[in-house]
């Protein structure tokens, strides 16, 4: 392990604007990685879509309110930025910044192998799953749907989705009823840390990791609409937990015979309480029986 000092190169952001990709972009610049670029994902445009954000711009004419979360963020820190549905349409610009490496935080889209040749000592990915188990674009939806632990796993990034060598996994802990903002921020809390420690040690060529096992390796696809069916054979805590995190960013729903309700959100438990039949109605509110209570 070399302890000499550390001479920052420069680096390439790859996030989507929330306090995922923001709390260890701050942290990375804090640490004194040298981060030169920072570029948005968004998702498929209608027509291709690349804009820059220049910091000399903002020092001319500051961005309004409605400028995104992320580009403000880099901006703070002196950072360029910019915004695209296409990643691979900025190949030639971010080669002309030679970075030595990536770091990507929840960004939509895959890189191909001549991105992925662009910095020079290759990449890293927090992913918001533990892997190989989690792979895949929502390992936390899934996650709490099935009840199961949640998890943050720093890997080296690679052509296929989520299949890179793993630096480290840290396991989350949180509470009933967060939202799924505030799992994504004590993620984000909890990765800072071993994130600027790989950094360091991919750029310095003493970063150590292990290949994933393709034995245990599990990928679940982007939840479709069936999929936010709540199971009402699933414990009541671990539906109320998965309906806090995820009503408000997908279709959950309940069916019982022909009914069928959309759910906005979650309340709470009651765990002694009866109720007669499988739910009841009240106004807007929705009192339904599972395994262990009512939600």
């Amino acid at each position: 392990m070399r302890t000499g000092p550390f001479h920052p190169e420069p680096v390439v952001v790859f996030g989507r604007s929330g306090a995922y990709a923001e709390v260890m972009l701050d942290a990375l610049v804090q640490a004194g990685h040298r981060v030169v670029r920072v570029v948005e994902g968004l998702d498929r445009q209608a027509r291709p879509f690349l804009r820059h954000h220049p910091v000399a711009s903002r020092r001319r004419k500051p961005h309004s309110s409605a400028a995104s979360s992320l580009v403000r963020a880099a901006h703070r820190l002196g950072i360029d930025a910019s915004r695209t549905d296409d990643a691979h349409r900025l190949e030639s610009d971010l080669s002309r910044l030679n970075p030595a490496a990536f770091v990507v935080l929840g960004f939509p889209h895959l890189f191909s192998r001549r991105l992925l040749a662009v910095p020079k000592k290759g990449g890293l990915n927090v992913h918001p799953g533990r892997l190989p188990e989690q792979r895949g674009p929502a390992p936390i939806f899934w996650a709490l749907k099935r009840g199961e632990p949640l998890a943050c796993t720093i890997h080296v990034l690679s052509e296929k989705e989520d299949a890179g060598a793993v630096v480290e996994t840290s396991e989350i802990s949180f509470d009933s009823g967060e939202s799924y903002e505030a799992i994504l921020c004590r993620m984000a809390e909890a990765a800072k840390g071993p994130l600027v420690r790989a950094l360091r040690d991919l750029v310095r060529g003493d970063l150590i990791c292990s290949p994933q096992s393709e034995a245990r390796a599990h990928r679940d696809p982007k939840p479709r609409f069936r999929d936010g069916r709540l199971n009402p054979d699933r414990n009541v805590h671990e539906l109320y937990r998965f309906v806090a995190a995820c009503a408000r960013r997908h279709s959950l729903f309940v069916e019982s015979a022909k009914d069928r309700f959309f759910i906005a959100g979650a309340r709470g438990v009651h765990e002694d309480l009866k109720i007669p039949g499988e739910y009841l109605l009240d106004g807007d509110r929705l009192l339904w029986s599972s395994e262990g209570g009512v939600l």
